[in-house]
């Protein structure tokens, strides 16, 4: 007979996951406030949306006792963000914002990284990716859609020179600076591989169509990490 334990559910998750709702539920209110009272696109609450989901996924590692209730969120924004579930919720809630698949990849690459590298040595790989993700991707979308004026196209998709310059700049310093404050021992062979961790994610953002960066974007970052970085 199937049962449920409930003596393994830490209270405090319990807590967190309703911080996290809280959290969410303002970043959309925010998010959706700065875009009416301003006049921005739909592309800026993704982008907005972007850092702050991976600022608090960086934060669920420290926040929850047990991955099971870490990925409870995610496994959630997944189910809202299939087509038919987030069209009906946004119009219930009188938000007019098209659908973009890239805001399902979103979760879950979150759901990957959490479920996978929720052991402490394993951590700041998931870290890196998403801050990689977050401010890396959503710089290069905001530089290059204000301020570029030689664009590249991917079939039917524009890209922008100066974005991907952003996107290398950024994911090169977040990833230093990360592995700067997990590892031990940093030297200049840490510095390199920051460097091909940042080329390979601009090279996979550049390639990426349909929203497909934010899920091919922290999946290199990851595999490259885990490839120099797990012994």
């Amino acid at each position: 007979m199937f049962t449920l334990d409930f003596s393994v559910i830490n209270i405090n998750d319990i807590y967190m996951i309703g911080l996290s709702v809280l959290f969410h539920c303002v970043c959309l209110v925010v998010s959706e406030f700065l875009r009416r009272r301003f006049g921005y696109g739909g592309n800026f609450t993704r982008k907005f949306i972007h850092v702050t989901v991976s600022l608090w996924g960086c934060w669920v590692f420290y926040a929850f006792a047990d991955k099971r209730m870490a990925i409870v969120l995610p496994v959630v924004f997944i189910l809202m963000n299939l087509n038919p579930i987030r069209k009906r919720i946004l119009h219930i809630a009188h938000i007019d914002n098209d659908y973009h698949p890239g805001m399902l990849y979103y979760p879950v690459s979150l759901f990957l990284l959490v479920w996978f590298c929720w052991v402490g040595e394993y951590r700041f790989i998931a870290v890196i990716s998403l801050l990689n993700l977050g401010l890396g991707d959503s710089a290069a979308a905001v530089m290059g859609s204000r301020f570029a004026k030689k664009i590249y196209k991917v079939g039917e998709h524009t890209k922008s020179y100066l974005g991907s310059f952003f996107m290398l700049a950024v994911c090169f310093v977040t990833t230093v600076l990360t592995l700067v404050y997990y590892l031990p021992e940093f030297s200049s062979a840490d510095v390199g591989i920051a460097f091909l961790i940042a080329l390979g994610v601009t090279f996979m953002e550049a390639l990426s169509v349909n929203g497909m960066d934010n899920l091919s974007v922290p999946m290199v970052s990851a595999v490259i990490l885990s490839f120099f970085y797990i012994k």
